[in-house]
């Protein structure tokens, strides 16, 4: 990955994070942010959110670059959303929100977020089996199927976020990223022009290519070994 030298010279910045596996700070221009709530928006679809319902979304402030389009879309299309953030200490605020609002879904429940919710006295499948969807992150994601809960999951792939939709696939969007198999890593690369060049960045998660998924959604899917 190369990060651009100098920020103020990229066009109407959005904002400045980081992702996993990489120390570089991460630059994403309006023009990346616009392009990535289109394929944000396919994610709210799989989800099944209808407009005047609630998610919620659970991350830490660096992933705002990656969660952000997510909010965005659920926003575009009349969905409530609410937020917390994804350790320990705000655990209570997930578990008020599980319990006080009827959710459509909980999106990136960490292992973090499932420790707080056990040390206040609580049963992890009688709280995340409030959402009609939980998509979690690997280790609360093992935890909580294990409890009994039909959670799906939500991978960081570097930059990228990819989802679980109903058929079990997890799907990465297509239109900004690409993603192929390179001695059994998966290596992911920006399609277009971004404000941080994205180019063959080894993940350092193990997996394989799928292509097209069944459930009828036009991302492709990738096989992620966890």
């Amino acid at each position: 990955m190369k990060a651009i030298d100098r920020p103020d010279q990229i066009p109407f910045l959005w904002g400045v994070g980081r992702f996993p596996g990489s120390s570089d700070p991460y630059f994403v221009s309006q023009a990346d942010m616009d392009r990535d709530v289109a394929g944000a928006a396919r994610v709210i679809e799989r989800l099944g959110a209808e407009a005047g319902e609630h998610v919620l979304f659970v991350s830490h402030f660096y992933e705002g670059c990656q969660f952000w389009p997510l909010e965005r879309a659920a926003i575009e299309r009349d969905v409530v959303i609410s937020c917390a953030e994804a350790n320990l200490m705000d655990a209570p605020r997930v578990e008020f929100f599980t319990r006080l609002l009827p959710l459509a879904a909980a999106v990136g429940v960490t292992a973090d977020t499932l420790d707080g919710v056990e040390q206040l006295g609580l049963d992890l499948r009688e709280v995340f089996d409030r959402p009609r969807v939980v998509l979690a992150r690997p280790g609360a994601y093992e935890r909580l199927r294990a409890a009994g809960v039909e959670a799906r999951r939500i991978v960081a792939l570097g930059p990228a976020l990819v989802t679980e939709c109903a058929a079990g696939e997890l799907h990465v969007d297509g239109d900004e990223w690409d993603v192929v198999e390179h001695d059994g890593e998966l290596v992911i690369s920006g399609r277009g022009k971004r404000a941080t060049d994205v180019a063959s960045f080894g993940t350092g998660l193990r997996g394989r290519t799928l292509g097209t998924g069944t459930c009828g959604s036009p991302d492709p899917v990738v096989d992620i070994e966890t």
